[in-house]
């Protein structure tokens, strides 16, 4: 049995998995409108300004997947708080309540 990334996978394994993989970056670009080439880039770079000059650097592959996981989270946050407010928003009445709904985020 082989390990993915192993020594003996070949390059047709690679490039299947890599498709794949820039499938959903693809599909994850055209909902959030945004250009799939900046996205791969900033994804796995970072800008480093200081007062007199700019850099961008590669990041590791650990700090690729913590960004990545960060995006995930803020994009899930917002979301969600969205979700909060147009439902309060539309279950708002000026008579007084004595009833609630109850949404619990289990996220994290």
């Amino acid at each position: 049995m082989q390990k993915k990334g192993g020594k003996n996978e070949n390059k047709a394994q690679i490039s299947s998995r890599s498709q794949k993989q820039d499938e959903h970056l693809r599909n994850f670009c055209r909902l959030l409108g945004v250009e799939h080439s900046q996205m791969e880039h900033w994804l796995c770079h970072r800008k480093l300004v200081t007062t007199s000059e700019t850099y961008i650097k590669p990041m590791s592959a650990q700090q690729v997947v913590n960004a990545r996981n960060a995006l995930a989270k803020h994009i899930y946050a917002q979301l969600f708080n969205w979700i909060v407010q147009h439902v309060n928003k539309a279950l708002y009445t000026p008579v007084k309540q004595h009833s609630f709904i109850g949404v619990l985020d289990i996220y994290g």
